[in-house]
This record gives structure tokens, sequence and C-alpha cells, in this order.
């Protein structure tokens, strides 16, 4: 009867740590990429080859990656290949902006990487382009690589507020837990 009455004064401070719990596990749920993987042939004849992996889910105002990798799948004459590769996305903060450019051994292949952070919820376009060439070619587009990125909040409270009220009604349940145990211990006394 005494354990049955203090679970009842501890049930309040129990839920919120429970509560606190599942939201910072939602809050910091990770959501998986869909990988791509497209042969291509430059104009000059040289075979390549782009692997990546892109965000199709996320948290609004929270950054997803996105990787590509170029490699020739043979050797070529060339002792330099030029690569220019660019996100766009309207709806989301893209890290690093703009045309990346890069010259490139290739006999080694090339690793690139954004931080994609959608600015509202709901489905977000975006393209992945590539463009390559080598020495005396002229730059071809090889890769436009179409992704959509569906963005959530949950009952409209970003990721970031949801841990942070995850992460309050922990610490809220664990003092209130503590309180009554103290509580307990003094009573006895």
């Amino acid at each position: 009867m005494y354990n049955l009455r203090m679970l009842k004064k501890w049930l309040p401070g129990l839920a919120a740590i429970l509560m606190g719990a599942v939201l910072l596990v939602a809050g910091n749920w990770k959501f998986p990429s869909s990988t791509f993987s497209v042969p291509v042939v430059l104009t000059s004849g040289e075979p390549a080859l782009i692997t990546g992996s892109l965000p199709s889910r996320g948290w609004s105002g929270e950054p997803a990656d996105l990787t590509m990798r170029f490699q020739f799948t043979s050797p070529i004459q060339e002792n330099q290949a030029q690569i220019r590769a660019e996100v766009v996305m309207p709806d989301a903060a893209i890290t690093p902006k703009g045309q990346i450019s890069l010259l490139m051994d290739p006999s080694e292949p090339v690793n690139l990487r954004w931080q994609i952070t959608p600015n509202r919820k709901g489905d977000l376009e975006g393209t992945l382009w590539v463009n390559s060439s080598t020495i005396g070619v002229e730059p071809q587009a090889v890769l436009a690589k179409r992704f959509q990125i569906h963005s959530m909040m949950i009952l409209g409270i970003s990721a970031a507020w949801i841990r942070r009220i995850g992460w309050g009604l922990l610490i809220i349940g664990i003092f209130y837990v503590i309180a009554f145990s103290s509580r307990r211990s003094r009573s006895k006394i």
C-alpha cells in the first residue's frame, strides 16, 4: 500500500521523464538516404561513374547530407580533368553555396559533400548538376539528378524545439522524482 502511494506521487515525474525521452529520440531521428549510381560517357569518350546518396526525408531547419563520388572507370590519357558540381534547391540553405569547380587526377575519385537545410516543411524539389571536361574539351553536362526531400515538423514545431522540450521534461521529471524521494526520507526521521 505504501509503495502504491509513492508510485502515485512519482507518476507525474516518471511520465515527464518518459515523454522527455520520447521527444529526444524523435527530435534526433536520422532518416535514411537513397543511393544512386549513374554511368556516364563524356563527349571525349571517357567512361565515368557517378555515385552518391540523396536525402529523401528530413526535419525542417535541420541539415541533411548529400554526397557524390565521381570517378573515371577506365584510365584516360589526360593528366587532369575538371569537374563542376552544384546543388540547386530554392527553399533550402545549401552549404557550400554555388558551383564547386576543381581539377582532379583522373586516376583518383573525387568525393563531394553538401549540407541541405530545408527552410520550410513540405516537399522540396532540387537538382544535382555535374559537368565534366578534360583539357581542350568543352565542359559537358553529365548529370542532372532531380531529387525531392520531404521536410517535416511535429505539430508545427521544429526538431530543435522538440529536443529542447524533451530536455526540459526530462529535467523536470528527474527533479520531481528526487523531490518526492527526499520528502520520503525526511518523513522517516
